[in-house]
């Protein structure tokens, strides 16, 4: 797990305050980046130096060392997206959790060279995309006047318990019937459905109860792990 590492460090004699004793943001300074004297390791494979290169590009740093945890450094959760993000454009194969697992450039070189084991969903060479070829076929603009719009069906939202999601799930269930799954972790709660109404009271103020189990269905599981998501196939959900 990531560690919460602070980018920055700023002393203060005191937290500058507003008229009404609320910490002023206004007034604290801009922290500089933390100017640390650990070794730098220079990157030796070309890989190693883009990851390094994109690790500061990110992060706003000057350099990278090769041996740097990416979290350890300044990263998050969100930003460990963009390295995802670019490793999918450049054709390396990454996924999220492989940022986490493997955080410095050299581990995650070693990766995308398959000399480290990374998380995978399988063999990808022995997927069939059959049906994603059929149905991207048509995705073009010649097709465009056949698109039609049809019942919504079924939902499932997989990260109901983020700001995106919990809003998409809201959406749903004022604008439309649908009966919505939501796959999500327990992440410490006793049970999915405890962790969702605490969060539709925080944002709405309202947990919902009376929704769950007859338009609300909760589903522990993980997205990145997929024997977490074989109860999906009884939901007879549609996404």
């Amino acid at each position: 797990m990531a560690r919460m590492v602070p980018a920055a460090w700023v002393q203060l004699d005191a937290i500058p305050l507003t008229q009404n004793g609320k910490v002023n943001v206004r007034a604290l300074p801009t922290p500089e980046p933390r100017d640390e004297s650990h070794e730098y390791v220079e990157p030796k494979t070309p890989v190693e130096r883009e990851l390094c290169n994109k690790f500061a590009d990110i992060l706003g740093l000057d350099r990278v060392s090769v041996t740097d945890s990416f979290f350890d450094i300044g990263g998050s959760s969100i930003t460990a997206a963009e390295i995802v993000m670019f490793a999918m454009n450049r054709g390396y194969s990454v996924v999220y959790k492989d940022i986490f697992a493997h955080p410095s450039a050299r581990e995650l070189a070693r990766v995308i060279a398959g000399t480290e084991e990374g998380v995978r969903f399988g063999n990808i060479e022995d997927y069939d995309y059959a049906a994603i070829h059929d149905l991207m076929s048509v995705n073009t603009m010649e097709h465009v006047d056949e698109i039609s719009t049809r019942e919504l069906g079924n939902v499932v939202i997989a990260g109901p318990t983020g700001f995106l999601g919990i809003h998409v799930l809201k959406a749903c269930l004022d604008e439309t019937d649908a009966k919505i799954t939501c796959l999500m972790r327990k992440d410490g709660w006793e049970t999915v459905e405890m962790r969702l109404k605490s969060l539709l009271m925080y944002y709405y103020g309202n947990p919902m109860r009376e929704l769950f189990g007859s338009r609300i269905f909760c589903l522990e599981g993980d997205i990145t792990n997929p024997q977490s998501l074989e109860p999906l196939d009884s939901v007879g959900a549609n996404t």
